[in-house]
């Protein structure tokens, strides 16, 4: 048996299981080990099941690894920032120097530099100043909020409310006794209502011979009766129960008693709480005779809240705050929170907004209390706008939100290795058949039901010019299979896919395909591997290796099933159950059906009349089709389909997801089209430093070719534009005026005719008209089927731009024996040649005593009497040169020609 099927059996993790079956000396690399029967008992013996608590811990300590790895990166990149802009500076201060000494104004530079440092070190020193001042101040404000703290706090205890008893029954409103009572010294009042309380039995009946005084009622205590007939009002949360504000209602008038006989033995100092005090209770109640609240809390209200919450060293906040209204609540200056907000690298203005986590941050560093204020009740609240942005992220699955997932498989690998021709087989198709040039040239999506269970397949191209393609698929996969001639071996872009699928963290299985053939090597592909650091599982690795041949179908069914093995021990799983998101695999101006895009579902449930958006488009789903052609109406994760509807032709590889709103899906388009256009401009970078122009002034003079490119798709816009910029040449440039995809049109003629540029179309053709138009402006127009072609063209089209070069090559030399003056002929030279020849079409030139006398052209060429073309070495002849007679005995005639130089970039 394998490794995670012992691990289903004891109901346990294959990861965990691997670490105890090492811990117990079994010698085990991967999931998919086999195990003998010994080994597998002495792993069930020796098994022993953590415990949640230990399993939380694991959790808990990966989380903290990949933290602190994440903030090491963030760390490294931000000092890769710094070193950069360090450098920068320092180059854009050298160019100024040198600018300033070229001009005369190095002086006037340095004096400027100077008086920038003193502004500079006096806003340092003048920032300090007032950060200090600004701490000075906050700790007095903390020591008078400590103060004011103190003083509420006493006041809060001298008037305290008496403790409720433990289990005290209901308190049994009853009128108060007389006036005489209530002025007499003996017993405070407060005792016979205490007595009430703790004996909560109905009083003794009065004797029937005395008739009981009719009770005369305190407006102190309450007002029954009438207040009572009321029904009760609906129960609010804020409210006080009814029992607890009895109960206080009746404690704080017998304080007030109390207070009020205590305080006219101590004389003046006790009139607020004396025979004055039922009058002051009077004015403080309410419209339902209620009593005011208790002195403590009139001491409370009577501060500003702002002012109280500040002393107290509380912050409440309910949302989004603006930073002068941060200030404000902590008490600070608003240019100190601005600062402290550009530490935590957000750049507000005073009258802008920030997080409420940032404002809670904020607040617990001045040393605040944070209360967070929930929603107040309806008749409180006010009709809020909700954020447009609200809707516009896809929220975040949860662990019981997740469901099993069909794996994405990927193909890599050389060209012409058979990795359609493999996919064909699978699929039961002749894709490789009807490719031009028999390799692919584009990726694909398929999605295949074997035994019943989808695989999503992505087919991607072999040629070296679409390694971006390759990327991208391995990005988009779960597991990448690499693909191998058996008669070819691993080549450059094995090796390149390889390293893709290293970078993108994905498992990596291999196929080495062709081995019905004669000349099929397969112990030297496994060699080879081993090298790579992909060790099969039959020379004790832990890389899958298949044998399979795409044409006779042996082991194909094997590598199906070790996929469907991997992607059960990987555990794939998503949401389908939200709206959709995923990637762009492949997009293409199709005629007659405008912009389609093959797109990869990531999560949730893709249907057919959902608004996508996908960068600067956005449109709302007309059709989905598989690739057999099937309409769908809607597909799951890790599903691929054709989507028809979108506003234009996106970027492959790009990201898209559901909007709930049109309107709100065609507002971020165009967000992101006008961020895309500032990018753009951004782009046009100016010089940094001399070296930076110098080399500005090199590419002026160098000659350019202008292209115009339409390509079918925009991944092969997207390969194309690579390769070509990775024609490197010092004398000629290759310029990319415009490119996109469809069919080439006349504008493109237009714009060819105005800038003098050539159009190549790749797996297009012009439309109707087009190339009668583009004979009558003189336009080239060339279009391809294979890459390789297009590429050997540019690089033609670059060479023809080059000027000829010609290099001189000397081919004999003759010496001067005697003069002769011939009749109405001229001065003839009679010469020895000593070696090599001298021929009549070439060029010559006099040498006396190694210096150049004369160059130019060779008039005639006599051997006795007849003119020959040429005279090879050891022959006399006679030599008249054209524009010249000054020849003297011992000169040396050379005889040169010119050679055309072969033209390179």
């Amino acid at each position: 048996m394998r490794l995670f099927e012992l691990a289903k059996e004891l109901n346990t993790s294959s990861k965990e299981l691997l670490a105890q079956a090492n811990g117990l000396g079994v010698e085990i690399t991967s999931y998919v080990s086999k195990i003998d029967d010994e080994d597998a008992a002495t792993i069930r013996n020796g098994f022993k099941k953590r415990s949640s608590v230990d399993l939380a811990d694991e959790e808990k300590k990966n989380a903290e690894r990949q933290a602190m790895k994440k903030q090491k990166i963030v760390a490294s990149q931000k000092k890769q920032l710094d070193a950069e802009g360090e450098k920068l500076n320092e180059a854009i201060e050298r160019s100024k120097r040198i600018k300033a000494e070229r001009d005369g104004t190095a002086a006037q530079y340095e004096a400027a530099k100077a008086a920038a440092a003193k502004a500079k070190a006096e806003k340092e020193a003048k920032e300090k100043a007032e950060r200090e001042a600004a701490e000075a101040e906050a700790v007095k404000a903390a020591e008078t909020a400590k103060r004011v703290q103190e003083q509420i706090a006493a006041q809060r205890n001298k008037h305290a409310l008496p403790e409720r008893p433990a289990q005290a029954p209901r308190p049994e409103v009853k009128p108060a006794a007389p006036a005489k009572a209530e002025q007499s010294a003996a017993k405070p009042a407060a005792k016979p209502e205490q007595e009430k309380k703790q004996k909560p039995a109905a009083p003794a009946p009065a004797p029937a011979a005395e008739k009981p005084a009719q009770p005369k009622f305190n407006k102190d205590v309450d007002k029954p009766n009438k207040d009572k007939k009321k029904p009760p009002r609906g129960f609010h949360p804020d409210d006080e129960d009814e029992e607890d504000a009895l109960f206080r209602k009746h404690a704080r008038n017998n304080g007030m008693k109390q207070g009020g006989k205590n305080d006219r033995n101590r004389g003046n100092e006790s009139n607020s709480f004396g025979k004055n005090d039922r009058n002051q209770r009077d004015k403080n109640k309410d419209k339902h005779g209620k009593p005011a609240p208790a002195p403590a809390a009139e001491a409370t209200e009577a501060l500003d809240p702002a002012a109280a919450d500040i002393a107290a060293k509380i912050f409440r906040i309910h949302g989004p705050m603006l930073v002068k209204d941060i200030a404000t609540k902590l008490d600070q200056r608003p240019n100190i929170i601005i600062a402290s907000l550009m530490k935590k690298g957000i750049f507000a203005s005073i009258n802008q907004a920030v997080d409420k986590e940032v404002a809670i941050e904020l607040a617990k560093e001045f040393g605040f209390t944070v209360e967070v204020e929930k929603a107040r009740r309806s008749l409180e609240n006010h009709n809020v706008q909700k954020d447009k942005a609200a809707d516009d992220d896809i929220p975040e699955d949860t662990i019981e939100q997740l469901k099993p997932r069909p794996p994405v498989v990927t193909f890599l690998g050389h060209v012409d290795h058979g990795k359609t021709s493999l996919m064909d087989f699978i699929r039961k198709a002749k894709v490789a058949a009807g490719e031009a040039g028999g390799i692919t040239q584009h990726i694909n999506a398929y999605t295949i039901e074997i035994n019943d269970e989808p695989i999503t397949f992505l087919d991607t191209p072999g040629h070296a010019a679409f390694s971006a393609m390759r990327a991208r698929g391995a990005n988009l996969t779960d597991i990448a299979v690499i693909i191998i001639a058996a008669d070819d071996g691993i080549m450059p872009q094995t090796k390149e896919a390889i390293k893709h699928a290293r970078n993108s963290n994905v498992t990596i299985m291999v196929a080495i395909n062709k081995c019905d053939l004669p000349t099929a090597n397969p112990d030297l592909i496994y060699q080879q591997l081993a090298t790579e650091g992909l060790t099969p599982e039959d020379w004790g690795g832990d890389t899958i290796v298949c044998k399979v041949s795409a044409r006779t179908g042996e082991g194909v069914d094997h590598l199906l099933e070790m996929i469907l093995l991997q992607a059960e021990v990987l555990e794939l799983r998503a949401n389908p159950d939200r709206r959709a998101n995923g990637t762009v695999v492949e997009a293409q101006m199709q005629p007659g059906s405008g912009p389609m895009a093959s797109v990869l579902v990531t999560g949730g449930t893709l249907n057919v009349g959902d608004i996508i958006l996908c960068g600067e488009f956005y449109g709302k789903i007309r059709a989905l089709t598989e690739s057999t052609g099937k309409r769908l109406k809607s597909i799951g994760p890790s599903r691929a389909a054709t989507v028809m509807g979108l506003s234009g032709v996106p970027e492959a590889g790009a990201e898209f997801r559901v909007i709930p709103n049109e309107k709100r899906a065609k507002e971020l388009a165009e967000q992101y089209a006008e961020q895309k256009k500032l990018e753009s401009l951004g782009a046009v970078s100016q010089a940094r430093s001399i070296d930076d122009i110098f080399k500005k002034i090199t590419d002026a003079e160098k000659l350019q070719l202008t292209i115009i490119l339409r390509a079918d798709v925009q991944g092969s816009v997207e390969a194309i534009e690579a390769s070509i910029a990775e024609i490197k040449s010092e004398k000629v440039s290759c310029n990319i005026l415009h490119s996109g995809t469809g069919a080439i049109t006349s504008n493109d003629v237009q714009s060819a005719g105005n800038g003098t540029a050539i159009i190549i179309g790749f797996g297009v053709s012009p439309e109707a008209g087009v190339l009668s138009e583009a004979r009558h402006h003189g336009v080239l127009v060339k279009t391809f089927r294979i890459i390789y072609e297009l590429l050997d063209y540019v690089k033609q089209e670059m060479l023809n731009l080059l000027p000829v070069e010609h290099k001189e090559v000397v081919i004999g030399h003759a010496q001067v024996k005697q003069i002769f003056e011939l009749n109405r002929i001229g001065v003839a030279a009679g010469s020895l040649v000593t070696d090599g020849i001298i021929n009549v079409t070439a060029k010559a030139r006099v040498l006396r005593n190694k210096k150049v006398i004369h160059s130019g052209d060779i008039k005639t060429i006599r051997h006795f009497k007849d003119e020959v073309k040429e005279v090879r070495q050891a022959m006399e002849c006679g030599i008249l040169l054209a524009n010249y007679e000054e020849f003297r005995e011992g000169d040396v005639i050379e005889c040169f020609t010119y050679e055309e130089l072969p033209k390179v970039l």
